[in-house]
């Protein structure tokens, strides 16, 4: 009898150790589809390639099926369900995302986010996954997210064969159309770590361009907000803590009448 079937994206790109790593981990409960980007699509939100094509090729080397898809998050995931897939997945997963993706700017603005959605919206269930990074490693990882510090490697694969069972339970439960649930892990784990039901920080908006030395012209720059303090912990809280984070994601009221 055939495992569960996860497919499985990402927005770090398809070399990301952390989306490898998530890889390696799920076959202990799943058989596994990749279908993650050729490049970085890192905060493009749920955006898709409307005017021009999307190429797609197959990746060596990962284990399981595995394709590159030049294109957004939403794409791979869009193109996967719809031509790449022989069967029906019975979960969507994203990640391991470089970073949390936690409070709402960041859960809005995420291609992590983006690509789970896209599976909640074909009725499948979604898990986005994302790590904190401890902030001296966030500069170098940003560069090369393949070859990791040495040092994070043990850290990282841990999560990621937390998330796969994680992601092994959450199949088996009955779902219900457009929810995704949206995991944020601290940087290190252990079996005695607890996982937190939370809602999304509120967070007092704040810039993210600076002008460069060419006239009107602005260039992107990484900034993360004050959170607004609640009498709910939120997911940044909690990451922050040491702790997971789960959150859902409700869009099933979208689709009542």
């Amino acid at each position: 009898m055939s495992k569960p079937l996860a497919l499985v994206s990402n927005d770090d790109g398809i070399g990301s150790f952390y989306l490898r790593a998530l890889v390696e981990a799920l076959p202990e409960h799943f058989d596994v589809i990749v279908a993650a980007p050729l490049r970085e699509q890192s905060w493009i939100g749920r955006a898709m390639s409307r005017r021009t094509p999307v190429q797609t090729a197959r990746v060596d080397g990962m284990g399981v099926p595995a394709w590159s898809v030049d294109g957004t998050p939403t794409d791979c995931i869009n193109i996967a369900l719809d031509h790449l897939l022989e069967r029906r997945p019975d979960i969507v997963i994203s990640g391991m995302n470089i970073g949390y993706n936690a409070g709402v700017p960041f859960i809005l603005c995420s291609g992590t986010l983006g690509a789970a959605i896209e599976g909640a919206m074909w009725g499948l269930p979604a898990l986005a996954v994302s790590v904190m990074v401890p902030p001296q490693y966030f500069a170098r990882l940003h560069e090369d997210n393949v070859n990791v510090p040495e040092e994070l490697e043990g850290d990282v694969r841990n999560i990621a064969r937390h998330a796969a069972a994680f992601a092994a339970e959450l199949v088996k439960l009955p779902g219900e159309r457009y929810l995704v649930h949206n995991l944020n892990y601290p940087p290190k784990v252990d079996a005695a770590t607890p996982i937190v039901r939370t809602l999304p920080a509120a967070v007092e908006p704040f810039g993210l361009y600076v002008r460069s030395e060419k006239e009107g012209e602005f260039r992107f720059r990484f900034a993360t907000g004050a959170t607004i303090p609640g009498e709910v912990e939120s997911d940044r809280e909690c990451v922050s803590s040491g702790r997971i984070s789960i959150g859902l994601l409700d869009f099933s009221r979208l689709g009542r009448r």
